[in-house]
C-alpha cells in the first residue's frame, strides 16, 4: 500500500501535524500514514521501526515550522540523535519523493541555513507548499491531498485540483487533451457540475501547449448562451494546464434531432441558434474551423433545446494572435 511519513520537529509543529494527520487519513484512504504519535524526546534512540517507516515510505512530508533550523543547528553536536535531521537524511537518501511543507509563516531553508548539513541540501531543491491556520488550512490541506494523489496514482477519477474541483469520470479524449467531468466542491447546487479540460500526459509540446492555451483564450474572449463558457484555469502539481468549462449534459446534434424526431422547422429554429454563437464568436475575432456535429451538444433544459458549441481546438483569430502564439495547422 502507498504510505506517507509525516516529518518534524516535535515542539515546533505538534498541533498542525496531528490536525494535518487526522484531515489526511480519510481523504487518503488509499494511504497508510506514519507520523511519531508517540513524541519522542530529543536525544532518545531512533528506533528501527521509525527507520522502516521513512525508509519506505512512497513520499516524506518534511514539515517546516519557524523554528526548524534553529533547533536544527542547536542539535549539532548534542548527545543522541536529531530525530528530524534522520528523518529528512533517509528519505533523501532513499529516493522517496520528499515535500517541504511550511507552516506558521516559516520560510525554506537557504544553502547558507544547510551549510553545515550537506546531507540535507537536496531538500532545497523540492518545491514547497504552505499549510496556514484557518481559514485557509481546509483549502491548503486540500491542494496538498490533490498533489500527494497525483504524485502517486496519476490523473483520474478521485483527484482534487486546485483545492476545488473533484475529478468524476473521463468524458472525452483527443489527440491532445482529455475531458473530465468534475464537481466543484465549493459549490452545493446542480451547477456543481463542471468539465475540466487538460494536455495528455507526455504531450507538452510547444505546438501542444500553444493550441491549449488559444483555445482557453478563445473561450475567454466569447460569452454567449449558446457557447460553453470557461470558468476557470490552472495547472495540476505535475505540470499539466487545464482549465475549467461550463458542463454541458447533451448529445451532438444530429443525435438530438433524430431521437426527438424534429420537424425541419424544429431543426431550423436549434440550428438558428447555433449560427448566433457562430457569429458571436466572428465578432470577437476567432474562428472555429472545427464545426461538426460532436461540437455542437443540444442539452434540454426546462424542456428547451439548449445547443452549445463546444471544442475551440483549432481555433484562429482573425486579429491578433490566440496566447500571442502561430500555429501552422493543415487548415486555411
Amino acid at each position: 500500500m502507498t504510505s506517507l511519513f509525516l516529518s518534524y520537529r516535535r515542539g515546533d509543529a505538534g498541533d498542525t501535524v496531528g490536525r494535518l494527520y487526522e484531515h489526511l487519513k480519510p481523504r487518503l484512504q488509499r494511504w497508510q500514514i506514519f507520523y511519531d504519535h508517540k513524541n519522542l524526546q530529543p536525544g532518545s534512540d531512533f528506533s528501527d521501526e521509525l527507520r522502516r517507516q521513512v525508509s519506505s515510505a512512497t513520499v516524506v512530508l518534511v514539515i517546516i515550522g519557524p523554528d526548524w533550523v534553529t533547533t536544527l543547528k542547536e542539535r549539532r553536536g548534542q548527545a543522541g540523535t536529531d530525530h528530524v535531521f534522520e528523518e529528512v537524511r533517509l528519505a533523501l537518501l532513499s529516493g522517496n519523493t520528499v515535500l517541504p511543507v511550511l507552516i506558521r509563516n516559516a520560510t525554506m531553508p537557504t544553502e547558507q541555513d544547510l551549510d553545515s548539513f550537506h546531507e540535507l541540501l537536496p531538500l532545497l531543491r523540492k518545491n514547497a507548499l504552505n499549510v496556514r491556520p484557518d481559514p485557509h488550512f481546509t483549502s491548503d490541506f486540500e491542494n496538498l491531498a490533490g498533489f500527494l494523489d497525483e504524485t502517486v496514482h496519476g490523473v483520474g477519477p478521485g483527484l482534487l485540483l486546485g483545492g476545488k474541483y473533484k475529478l468524476a469520470r473521463s468524458i472525452g479524449e483527443g489527440g491532445m487533451g482529455v475531458v473530465y467531468e468534475a464537481v466543484d466542491v465549493t459549490v452545493k447546487t446542480s451547477r456543481a457540475r463542471v468539465a475540466v479540460k487538460m494536455i495528455l500526459e507526455g504531450m507538452n509540446t510547444r505546438e501542444v501547449l500553444a493550441r491549449f492555451e488559444g483555445e482557453k483564450e478563445a473561450l475567454a474572449r466569447m460569452k454567449h448562451d449558446h457557447i460553453a463558457r470557461v470558468l476557470d484555469s490552472g495547472v495540476t502539481p505535475q505540470g499539466r494546464p487545464y482549465f475549467v468549462m461550463e458542463y454541458v449534459d447533451g448529445e451532438p446534434i444530429t443525435a438530438f434531432c433524430d431521437r426527438k424526431k424534429l420537424t425541419t422547422q424544429e431543426r431550423l429554429r436549434l440550428f438558428q441558434k447555433v449560427c448566433s454563437a457562430v457569429q458571436h464568436a466572428h465578432t470577437k475575432g476567432i474562428v472555429h474551423r472545427d464545426l461538426k456535429p460532436s461540437n455542437v451538444l443540444v442539452e434540454e433544459i426546462d424542456g428547451q433545446a439548449v445547443p452549445k458549441v463546444i471544442d475551440f481546438g483549432l481555433a484562429k483569430a482573425l486579429t491578433g494572435k490566440l496566447a500571442d502564439k502561430t500555429l501552422d495547422t493543415s487548415y486555411s
